[in-house]
């Protein structure tokens, strides 16, 4: 099958568009014949082997495994001899946990796809799993929204904010969005009551009170956030700058430490990949609660030009990947 593949850390220079064997499917798990694919900030953080720790998973001094790649939809055309709950030939979305989807096979355990929505095509399906998975079970599992909350997303485009927005308004919260002057329209797009560019707001500085503040950038301390959130309200730290040795771990680490110390609770949490989640999901989709957020497609094997598109256009949503 062809793949994209790397051989070690780096940027979209490192890519290869290769011919590697089809991947084993194990006992629990579903081959998946993808038709798109994503890029998301995860991506690029696997790319790159930062912040330096993530190695220790993905492999020390060169990458484990050569693929890339979270998030795909696509059609299941083999399963394991466990598995009962998916067929062959079902439609489905989802996520691997360390790569490997920019293919035209994946590999993946059953309980991490779901049925795929059916009022999206698979580039459309393929945006949504890593991005929104992070901003359901932030804004749901750790925060505990509920109808009537005041949210503010601070990092409301990109992969994860466009969703974020979305999930909340779903749920019934009023929710102030914060990104570029240039994204203010696409915000307000994505069902944003109030939208707010950074360039010349301070929301840190302003009157209102938020029951969750939803960090999606963390260009800010913990600290910087308390005046600003509520009695009882929780600080998610969902992102982090990207710049400085340790990358985004410096501010993670920096916000665990001080967690203890300030009045509002702090979330801090991994996204994995729970079909329960992604079932949620679709039905949102499906309802037309939430849609998906892209910008832009390319052919798989355009992705070290999608990459660079990327980084000169900063578009508002993320990327789609289309396997020929």
């Amino acid at each position: 099958m062809k793949a994209i593949v790397r051989d070690a850390y780096g940027g979209p220079e490192v890519l290869k568009f290769e011919d590697v064997p089809e991947p084993h499917v194990g006992r629990d798990d579903v081959l998946v014949r993808v038709r798109a694919s994503s890029i998301g900030r995860a991506d690029k953080y696997i790319l790159h082997g930062r912040p330096f720790p993530l190695r220790f998973a993905t492999g020390l001094f060169a990458p484990k495994k050569r693929g890339v790649g979270l998030d795909f939809s696509g059609d299941v055309v083999a399963i394991g001899e466990g598995v009962v709950d998916v067929r062959v030939g079902d439609a489905v979305f989802g996520e691997t946990v360390l790569g490997e989807a920019w293919a035209e096979y994946v590999c993946v355990p059953a309980k991490a796809v779901a049925a795929k929505p059916t009022t999206y095509d698979h580039e459309h399906a393929a945006v949504v799993p890593g991005s929104a998975l992070t901003a359901l079970q932030g804004l749901v599992r750790e925060a505990g929204l509920v109808s009537g909350m005041r949210v503010l997303i601070n990092g409301a485009t990109g992969g994860v904010g466009p969703y974020a927005v979305q999930i909340a308004k779903a749920y019934g919260a009023q929710v102030t969005g914060v990104c570029s002057a240039r994204h203010e329209e696409s915000v307000a797009g994505w069902g944003a009551d109030v939208v707010l560019a950074y360039e010349y707001h301070d929301v840190t500085r302003g009157d209102v009170r938020f029951d969750v503040v939803f960090d999606v950038v963390g260009n800010r301390s913990v600290a910087a956030w308390s005046p600003v959130i509520a009695s009882g309200g929780v600080y998610v730290a969902v992102g982090a700058p990207e710049d400085g040795m340790f990358g985004p771990g410096g501010h993670m680490i920096a916000t665990f430490l001080t967690a203890p110390f300030v009045r509002p609770r702090v979330a801090q949490f991994v996204e994995s990949p729970k079909r329960t989640d992604l079932e949620t999901l679709r039905a949102l989709l499906d309802a037309g609660r939430i849609r998906p957020a892209v910008s832009r497609a390319f052919s798989l094997h355009d992705v070290a030009d999608a990459f660079r598109w990327i980084a000169q256009e900063r578009p508002a949503a993320k990327v789609a990947l289309v396997v020929p």
